[in-house]
Parts: structure tokens; C-alpha cells; sequence
């Protein structure tokens, strides 16, 4: 089982907690503004910037490497296969009820498989890769899970359905990745599993109000 708590943090206790801060600050930020930021560029524009800035100058004049984040390769199949045997059941059950009880707006739906994974991306490298790999290497241990479904649930207030959801999505997805981490993977599952649930399980269609605010 990988343990991030045996490997080097290469980076300060202090810069540690500052991304750990600042994730939990935009998370905040996030619940307070979500009406006004939630369909449009105003948030996931500048989002993407300052987190491949960073990422940029840490890989760039810090010891930080993409590995350091779940960004990583060698250990991809890996983390397929339990995805799979975890979450596989649950997506297949997804699909089976999708096409029985149809779909709220089909080709939105599709958009959605292929575009809600880069959503998941920006979550998982927050979420897992900074929050919960921080909380490992500044010795949580284990606790690192529940507080990562805890902030990670509290983000999608005031929705007690998706606080529920996530809460525990996000107890799995931590806990997988606290074995194996590897964001690259969990991205696919965050993105099927909010494409599902937004279209199939709430009828909602995030992509037509995305492009509506274009």
C-alpha cells in the first residue's frame, strides 16, 4: 500500500499548511459565491491559471515533482484496477438505470462523460492531491480520509442530496487514493459519477446552463 506519510514532503511544514489553507479557503469562497460562480468562466477560468502557475514554479524552482500531486503514470494501472473493482459495479448500475429511465438531455449527457472528468481533475488534484496527501505527509495518517470527505462534502452545501453523495464519494475516493494515489484515475470516476448524477439522478443540465452563460 502506498504511504505518502514514509515519503519526503519536499516542501516546508509551513508551505504545507498554506496549500492546505488556501484549498479550504476556496472552498469556502466557493459555497459562499456558488450561484454566480457555478455555470460560468469566472471561476474555473482563473482556477486553472493560478493552479498551473503554481504548479509551474513548484516544478519548475521547487523539489515538488507531478508525482508529489497524484499526477503520476507508474502507477496507473494500478489504481485502474481498484477503481474498477470499486467503483465499477456502481458505474455499470448507473448505466443500466440510465437507459431505462432515459436521460434528462441526451447529447448534454455525452458532452458531459467527456468534459465533467477535466471538472474532476481540478477537484481531485485540490482535494486529493494537496488536501488529503498534505494532511498524510504532516502525520494525520488515516484521519486524512474523513476530513477530505468532510470538506469535500461541506463544498456542495446547500444541497443536502449531494453533501450526502459526496460524503460518501468522497470517503472512497479518498480512501483509494490514500492507497494508491493517482489523480488521473479518480478524474474519470469524479467526472462519470457527476455526469450521472447531475442528468440522470436530479435531472439537472449543467452543460446547457454553461452554455447559456456564454
Amino acid at each position: 500500500m502506498a504511504d505518502l506519510n514514509s515519503a519526503p514532503a519536499n516542501a516546508p511544514r509551513g508551505q504545507l499548511w498554506l496549500e492546505t489553507s488556501a484549498v479550504l479557503v476556496v472552498s469556502v469562497g466557493y459555497v459562499i459565491f456558488h450561484r454566480q460562480l457555478a455555470f460560468n468562466g469566472w471561476f474555473i477560468g482563473p482556477l486553472l491559471v493560478v493552479i498551473i502557475g503554481y504548479l509551474g514554479y513548484e516544478f519548475a524552482f521547487g523539489k515538488r515533482r507531478p508525482r508529489d500531486f497524484g499526477l503520476r503514470l507508474d502507477n496507473l494501472l494500478q489504481s485502474a484496477k481498484l477503481c474498477a473493482f470499486v467503483f465499477g459495479p456502481f458505474i455499470v448500475s448507473a448505466f443500466i438505470y440510465a437507459a431505462i429511465q432515459g436521460v434528462v438531455h441526451p447529447l448534454h449527457f455525452v458532452y458531459a462523460l467527456l468534459l465533467y472528468p477535466v471538472w474532476g481533475l481540478i477537484q481531485q488534484f485540490a482535494y486529493s492531491g494537496i488536501l488529503l496527501g498534505n494532511l498524510q505527509r504532516l502525520g494525520l495518517g488515516w484521519w486524512s480520509i474523513p476530513i477530505t470527505a468532510t470538506a469535500f462534502s461541506l463544498v456542495h452545501y446547500p444541497s443536502s442530496l449531494l453533501m450526502q453523495v459526496t460524503a460518501i464519494g468522497g470517503l472512497m475516493i479518498s480512501a483509494v487514493y490514500y492507497r494508491i494515489p493517482n489523480i488521473w484515475t479518480l478524474a474519470v470516476v469524479h467526472g462519470v459519477f457527476g455526469a450521472f448524477l447531475y442528468y440522470v439522478f436530479r435531472d439537472k443540465d449543467p452543460i446547457g446552463h454553461l452554455l447559456d452563460s456564454l
